[in-house]
């Protein structure tokens, strides 16, 4: 069993943590997609790893417990809505290539 992960896509780094820590330190945020059009800043935020439009919202990885996660994007982005959990292993993988391989 891998006591560390390390995630590598299109050349750059964005993984390296023990297996342990990435169950607590990283979170999915599900956001309404806003009413305007225009795609929220998520991708400019420091700890923000992957932007993904899926369906009716956009999904978000970021390098931040949930709680950490809801609290910056209603501060920095005013998205009070953001739904922000855990994220398991083969979820953050999927989310982050986008579903492709």
């Amino acid at each position: 069993m891998a006591g560390r992960i390390v995630f590598i896509h299109d050349g750059r780094l964005l993984i390296d943590n023990a297996l342990d820590n990435l169950r607590e330190k990283f979170s999915l945020a599900l956001v309404p997609r806003p009413s305007d059009g225009r795609p929220p800043r998520l991708s400019t935020l420091p700890a923000c790893l992957s932007v993904q439009e899926r369906g009716g919202a956009i999904h978000a990885i970021f390098r931040l417990e949930p709680g950490e996660c809801r609290t910056m994007l209603a501060r920095e982005l005013g998205m009070p809505d953001a739904h922000c959990t855990p994220i398991g292993l083969e979820d953050m993988f999927v989310e982050l290539v986008g579903g492709r391989s």
